[in-house]
């Protein structure tokens, strides 16, 4: 209500200080017929110029709320990360035996996202440490579930994508506690683990990406956390 009579009021002032000047411009200048002319063509412009200005601070503005949006996802991916994604994510590299044939070149990260795009992310289930998996992922239950609870985790693709699979593969995990791990059980897991780490790794280069360009110092931590990255060097 405070802002409505605000409103009104400044109105008001704005509309007589209008007509004050144009009352001094014809009390300096006389002419009245051209004074109106004047006038009524100002007044044709008005909505011209309310559109261009919309446009233009409408655009602005859907632009600033984006960038805000996207930095608060990033923020939530940082996070994801510091609790258990650099963990998980080191799990499944320390299983993947085709990991050795990948040749990334980190000082094109465009390219590496292309790579791991293409890249077969299997894992041999027998060298996973699923147990430690487990762990981590019955620890961090409640940051998943909040994670996916977030209104700005659906704007990014591959962090929905992600915990998405992370959630079934949880969910998983803790109906395998107590239960028998026959072959075709580790077969369905090892699917499992599989979507998840294809998930990670592409989630983990768009995660450098962004690091890269807006905090170097977090990035050279990030890239460094990752088996795909130090295996990239010892091959240089």
């Amino acid at each position: 209500m405070k802002n409505s009579h605000k409103i009104a009021f400044i109105s008001v002032i704005l509309l007589l200080s209008s007509i004050f000047m144009f009352f001094l411009h014809y009390l300096v200048f006389g002419q009245f017929s051209n004074t109106i002319y004047y006038a009524m063509m100002s007044i044709c412009g008005i909505p011209l110029n309310i559109l261009a200005v919309s446009l233009v601070f409408e655009n602005l503005i859907n632009y600033n709320n984006k960038q805000q949006r996207l930095s608060k996802v990033n923020m939530l991916v940082s996070l994801f990360f510091s609790e258990a994604g650099y963990e998980i994510l080191s799990i499944f590299t320390n299983a993947d035996g085709d990991i050795d044939s990948m040749k990334l070149n980190f000082d094109d990260l465009q390219e590496v996202k292309n790579k791991m795009l293409k890249f077969k992310h299997k894992i041999n289930f027998e060298m996973l440490d699923f147990e430690q998996l487990r762990n981590i992922l019955i620890t961090n239950r409640d940051v998943i579930t909040d994670l996916m609870g977030n209104e700005y985790i659906t704007e990014h693709g591959a962090m929905s994508d992600l915990l998405m699979s992370l959630m079934h593969l949880r969910d998983e995990a803790l109906i395998s506690k107590d239960k028998e791990l026959t072959d075709a059980y580790k077969a369905h897991l090892k699917n499992d683990c599989e979507r998840v780490y294809e998930h990670i790794s592409i989630l983990w280069v768009e995660h450098l990406i962004h690091l890269k360009k807006n905090y170097p110092y977090q990035y050279i931590l990030s890239r460094n956390s990752c088996k795909f990255y130090t295996e990239a060097q010892e091959k240089a």
